[in-house]
């Protein structure tokens, strides 16, 4: 097996048996491809050995952006190649050389490297889209992760919801639809926006043809989970570089981005008493998490107002007067 280094800065393997083949590119590939398709692009500190087990009906892309040292990721996914970038950099880098490995898949998920949840819940996911004849779907985000969008958090008493917005985080498409968005996606975007100019593209018609789904939920870890306490996504671009960059292609592309744009179109709910006892679930499920948010924020307001007194001084004003980053 020999080992090189490529023009686009990727480790290459050539020669080795069970490797790509006629992409070597790849240094992995499956021969026998399963229906659908989950990519990630991932590093170090990955969940990625959460979505596999046994029986799975779907294969495993990783881009692997943390350089070129052993991972175990190599051996779990059916696809490996080294890239650093963002998910949709790196699915539009795979798209635009070997399009016809796509192509062969009936839906494909586009997943955040960190997100909670097991291969049975993305089994289901898979056979829902195809159940609703869906064009793009992601399951609903747990009060115990993180939610940027209220449209995207769980709701127990709802099956699913036919929506017209979902989030960046992991969509799960159908193929010829992904692919009709990887056609006109700039890679310079990094992540910002990724989600309305996706939804764009599967123009203004949504009704009943994109879903929260309710009854498979996952986790989207707060940043403060994970080691070192922030985002990969950081260490391409900073956020104010990622919105700007946004917002030139938003203007430029005429794409409209307004947030009464997130909202729920139809609920499909539970029936007889499985609804209340969901609805109750809910509630009870996000207690928790509101006391731990009301008790965070309480805590900042006291440091702040105490700082604010005489004879104190502000941690910002602490960090000041200390020495410089080493």
């Amino acid at each position: 097996m020999t080992q090189t280094q490529n023009a686009d800065g990727e480790l290459t393997t050539r020669g080795a048996a069970g490797t790509a083949g006629a992409r070597p590119d790849l240094q992995k590939a499956p021969k026998l491809p399963r229906r659908f398709l989950v990519f990630t692009s991932a590093g170090d500190r990955n969940a990625v050995a959460r979505w596999l087990g046994p029986g799975r009906d779907f294969n495993l892309w990783v881009a692997y952006y943390d350089g070129t040292r052993p991972t175990p990721l190599e051996h779990a996914a059916d696809y490996f190649l080294r890239r650093a970038g963002s998910k949709f950099q790196n699915l539009h880098y795979c798209f635009q050389r070997w399009p016809d490995l796509l192509e062969r898949y009936e839906a494909i998920m586009v997943m955040d490297d960190d997100i909670r949840i097991s291969p049975e819940k993305l089994d289901r996911l898979f056979a829902l889209r195809e159940q609703h004849d869906l064009w793009a779907l992601q399951p609903a985000f747990s009060p115990w992760g993180k939610v940027s969008h209220r449209v995207t958090r769980v709701r127990r008493d709802c099956e699913l919801r036919f929506v017209s917005f979902i989030e960046l985080a992991c969509p799960l498409f159908r193929t010829d639809k992904l692919l009709d968005f990887l056609r006109v996606y700039d890679p310079i975007l990094v992540g910002w926006g990724c989600d309305w100019w996706f939804m764009h593209t599967l123009g203004p018609d949504l009704r009943d043809r994109v879903a929260v789904i309710d009854n498979v939920a996952c986790i989207n870890p707060w940043d403060w989970w994970k080691r070192g306490g922030y985002r990969e996504i950081d260490r391409l671009e900073s956020r104010q570089q990622r919105q700007e960059c946004w917002e030139r292609i938003r203007v430029s592309r005429g794409i409209v981005s307004a947030g009464n744009a997130r909202r729920a179109l139809r609920c499909v709910r539970h029936r007889g008493w499985a609804r209340w006892a969901r609805f109750a679930w809910g509630v009870l499920e996000r207690l928790p998490v509101r006391i731990a948010a009301w008790s965070w924020r309480t805590g900042r307001q006291l440091v702040h107002r105490q700082s604010a007194l005489p004879g104190h001084s502000s941690p910002r004003a602490l960090n000041s007067s200390s020495s410089s980053p080493r």
